[in-house]
């Protein structure tokens, strides 16, 4: 994880090893939540220490709308809206928060609705599957592919569009499943917190196990839920491979590229 004062669930892919024995170059792939309450100080780190060249958001146009990056002196910003059908459904969760005493609250009364448990099922498998979705995560590496230095992307909280998009980018870097799949839970250590306070609401509203099932998706991220979309990829597309290849439009020249910049 990277200390900020104001930008969540933050780190630097640097140092994972790959199968074969490489190693992520430090300081040149950084993901994080929303940089809408970044201070000066975070700015300032993210263009002055990591020198960062691109942030690549990844939230819908009405998210981006609602609530702006600030911008990072010295950055391209590029936004590539990553978004299912079900990702609309999350416009209604806003009202759930004007009437509650904190989020985590307002999280957990939306949790109790029928909206967030249409959007848990199948929440990896939606975006994985999903064209429009394909569409974009085609976008977001041919934004990497054009980065001239250090890229930061994101999303709202950093771990479901984010993780996903890293994930396939680790990948194509040669990362073993495992851990590809432990840099995807970090998120939980980042919001054990929040996991623990909403689940305790949720308790108290009368949900059980289901809705117990929507913390971990909608505050921290769900493994099991992730590992079905890994699994979707091999059974319905052939392997990250070809569904890299074939769905996302990336070229054996593509990977290469990525591994010469990236690896060590």
């Amino acid at each position: 994880m990277i200390a900020f004062d104001n930008i969540p669930n933050a780190r630097d892919l640097g140092g994972i090893r790959t199968k074969d024995g490489r190693i992520i170059r430090s300081g040149l792939l950084l993901r994080s939540a929303y940089l809408v309450n970044a201070s000066d100080d975070d700015l300032r780190k993210l263009s002055e220490v990591y020198g960062v060249s691109k942030v690549i958001d990844l939230r819908s146009e009405y998210e981006v709308g609602a609530l702006p990056d600030k911008p990072v002196p010295g950055s391209d910003y590029s936004h590539v809206e990553i978004i299912t059908l079900n990702g609309h459904l999350f416009k209604g969760m806003h009202s759930f928060f004007e009437r509650s005493s904190c989020f985590e609250e307002g999280m957990a009364r939306f949790i109790m609705t029928p909206a967030a448990k249409m959007i848990c099922d199948g929440f990896y498998v939606s975006f994985v599957d999903d064209t429009d979705c394909q569409e974009s995560i085609h976008r977001f590496f041919a934004e990497v592919l054009s980065a001239k230095g250090p890229i930061l992307w994101h999303c709202t909280q950093g771990k479901d569009r984010t993780g996903l998009c890293t994930a396939l980018l680790l990948h194509v870097l040669g990362v073993s499943r495992e851990d590809i799949l432990k840099d995807f839970l970090v998120t939980n250590d980042y919001y054990a917190h929040e996991i623990d306070v909403v689940g305790e609401y949720v308790r108290r509203l009368g949900g059980g196990e289901e809705e117990q099932t929507c913390v971990w998706t909608l505050v921290g991220v769900n493994e099991q839920l992730f590992v079905d979309a890994l699994d979707r990829i091999d059974t319905r597309y052939g392997g990250p491979d070809a569904y890299m290849k074939n769905q996302l439009r990336l070229s054996e020249a593509d990977f290469q590229e990525l591994r010469r910049r990236f690896l060590v």
